[in-house]
């Protein structure tokens, strides 16, 4: 809901600017999908075979741009290998409760390769989303270094950080 809230924000302020939502999990771009309906932002379209699509809802003219192409796509990582988008909104949500010790605590965070995709692929903003105390935890700037560096670059005087 926050990436929805402030990603509609963003496409209202700016008619230019294009914008990536990615996740690390289908059942992430799953939730994302169903705020941005919450939210009247998308809808559920017929496809030929009977099936349902989500898409941007048609309607709404600032989130397609003058050529009718959407100005949001919303998906895993792997399904940005090789787009670029002017702002990234970037879920890293992987919560666990404090103390707790697991091998998966972070997930696909874990692997450089993908990290490094999901974290390059914004020409003008990146926001990171997900939790902070995690990811700047000892066990966080072991297990991602790049996330807590990301938090910690964020925190001097030209950067930005919201608590929810």
């Amino acid at each position: 809901k926050t990436i929805v809230n402030e990603l509609s924000s963003a496409l209202q302020a700016s008619e230019e600017l294009t914008f990536g939502v990615i996740t690390f999990y289908a059942g992430q771009v799953t939730a994302i999908w169903d705020a941005m309906m919450d939210a009247g932002l998308a809808s559920r379209s017929l496809t030929a075979t009977g099936g349902a699509n989500v898409e941007l809802n048609p309607s709404i003219p600032w989130l397609h741009t003058e050529r009718g192409l959407p100005r949001v796509r919303i998906g895993t990582v792997d399904a940005f290998q090789g787009r670029e988008f002017d702002v990234v909104y970037l879920s890293t949500t992987r919560s666990s409760k404090p103390g707790k010790r697991s091998a998966n605590r972070f997930g696909f965070l874990v692997l450089p390769n993908r990290l490094c995709v999901a974290m390059s692929r914004q020409r003008k903003l990146l926001i990171a989303v997900g939790d902070a105390a995690q990811m700047t935890s000892p066990e966080g700037r072991e297990a991602v270094p790049a996330l807590a560096a990301f938090y910690d670059l964020t925190g001097g005087e030209y950067g930005f950080r919201r608590v929810a």
